[in-house]
């Protein structure tokens, strides 16, 4: 795999980290059958620069894993109160999968939760990607719920990994 960093985002790299947003939530929507028509937001595949600025500029955190100087990863956390933050974003370019790096960034954002006293990271993933849902699982989230939106075109599980084990 090689060297790898995770650092804060800065300002110059925002156009840089929605690409690798798109990039990496198009594998899933194109499996599942997301598309602008059913899909309006600016989020996941269509992920906007403009949208994931005003996201930081709201309190993200947001952290990008550089490799061979490239950004190849991302993953973003905000604090939800009582303890518990949400992580979102956790991005890894498809060519760049199987390596290591999603585990890094997510160990990287439950490091940072634990610094500043959360104790309960909760999730929200699109629950027909069987995939992503047992990665999480393997990794010690716990299924909550599942809920259906008539304005999304898939159902949305919702996960939570208690840091206090």
């Amino acid at each position: 795999m090689g060297t790898f960093t995770i650092k804060e985002v800065q300002d110059n790299e925002v156009d840089v980290c929605a690409d690798v947003i798109r990039r990496s939530f198009a594998t899933v929507a194109h499996e599942i059958g997301i598309t602008r028509e059913n899909y309006p937001n600016d989020d996941g595949m269509f992920m906007k620069s403009e949208a994931l600025a005003e996201e930081r500029q709201g309190g993200s955190l947001m952290f990008a894993l550089h490799w061979k100087n490239d950004i190849v990863g991302f993953i973003a956390v905000y604090r939800e109160g009582d303890g518990a933050w949400g992580l979102g974003h956790l991005s890894v370019l498809p060519e760049y999968r199987h390596l290591g790096f999603g585990n890094a960034l997510l160990d990287f954002a439950k490091e940072k939760i634990k610094q500043s006293h959360g104790y309960r990271i909760k999730i929200t993933i699109i629950e027909e990607n069987k995939v992503l849902k047992s990665w999480y699982e393997r990794y010690g989230f716990e299924h909550i719920r599942v809920e259906s939106y008539p304005d999304l075109p898939f159902t949305v599980g919702y996960m939570e990994l208690n840091l206090n084990m």
